[in-house]
């Protein structure tokens, strides 16, 4: 997506930590989903412990190359419940991080969960629309 790409790349010039993940299947976006996408993003240098545990830190823990994490998520309307509530916990426990979410309007309002998510996001991109909408939180 060109929106997420140029946010991308503005982001890591500014000394953030820049996580993409996308749905790839129009059916969801599960919570195993979301975590095989950010451990193969941990690649073979990775601390070792637990999966979901450096995944966390990974999310959470900014370190001398970065101030900020920026968590881009594409298609975040597909993502089900158990992941949009192990995304809020991660937000709660991680002040560095920033959520990105393009997503479309239609659907994802009507589950609690992303309302919640989307409420506490840095920034909500709808791709419904031709040009980037943002907001701030």
């Amino acid at each position: 997506m060109q929106v997420l790409d140029r946010v991308a790349s503005e982001l890591a010039q500014l000394r953030c930590r820049v996580v993409r993940v996308a749905a790839r299947a129009a059916d969801g976006f599960s919570l195993h989903d979301l975590v095989a996408q950010l451990t193969q993003q941990l690649g073979s240098d990775a601390e070792p412990g637990d999966t979901l545990e450096r995944n966390h830190r990974r999310l959470t823990e900014a370190d001398v190359s970065c101030d900020r994490i920026a968590l881009l998520i594409d298609r975040a309307h597909l993502l089900d419940a158990s992941a949009l509530r192990f995304l809020q916990l991660t937000c709660r426990s991680g002040p560095a991080l920033r959520v990105v979410l393009a997503s479309h309007a239609v659907g994802p309002a009507s589950v609690p969960e992303f309302t919640l998510l989307q409420a506490g996001s840095s920034a909500c991109i709808d791709l419904d629309l031709p040009m980037l909408e943002s907001r701030r939180a």
